[in-house]
């Protein structure tokens, strides 16, 4: 049995589904002064001077920071349900069922939030490591439990999740630089391709 590790943002999709989920579900008012207010967080990660998991954990807690979890749980559900479908690429469900019908052990890893990745995975029967959302009190912190899943988080959600040498082979699929150590991991490591 081989293990096949899948980025999910620009990988297994064609476009961010963060950015896409907090539009879909963030209130209306905070998607506005989240426009005005991060704007220089936001022009400071296009020009590559601060890092995705600082503008990721900016933009989610503007967003939902105090927001009752069972409203954007269900606003999560429809997202998965309704919008993940048309982002996500057909040669990418093709190469996760490929590995499915081998008998490989399949696993998102991702930068990208439980809420919504959980429902995707649990209907495509697969394994998941992302960013998990804080409750408490029934509320959304505004914050993430442990650490940013992306760069060398993933490579340690793996390594935590699997003895890697029990496996023939590992596959590793990803997009950008912050899936460089996922591909590491791998036998055969696809950079933007399948």
């Amino acid at each position: 049995m081989d293990l096949a590790l899948f980025d999910f943002d620009g990988t297994i999709t064609d476009s961010d589904a963060f950015t896409k989920f907090v539009f879909f579900a963030a209130a209306k008012q905070r998607i506005a002064t989240g426009k005005l207010l991060l704007l220089p967080e936001i022009i400071a990660y296009k020009a590559r001077l601060t890092t995705g998991k600082r503008i990721r954990r900016k933009i989610f807690s503007h967003g939902f920071k105090d927001t009752f979890a069972v409203d954007i749980a269900a606003q999560a559900e429809n997202f998965a349900a309704e919008i993940l479908p048309n982002l996500v690429r057909p040669e990418a469900l093709d190469r996760i069922y490929w590995h499915q019908d081998r008998g490989d052990e399949v696993r998102v890893v991702s930068a990208s939030l439980d809420l919504y990745l959980t429902p995707w995975c649990a209907q495509h029967n697969i394994a998941l490591s992302c960013n998990q959302v804080e409750v408490i009190n029934g509320k959304l912190t505004g914050n993430f439990i442990g650490n940013d899943c992306s760069a060398e988080e993933k490579r340690r959600r793996v390594e935590s999740a699997y003895e890697l040498d029990a496996y023939a082979k590992v596959y590793a699929y990803g997009d950008t630089s912050e899936d460089r150590a996922l591909l590491e991991l791998a036998d055969y490591a696809f950079y933007r391709h399948f």
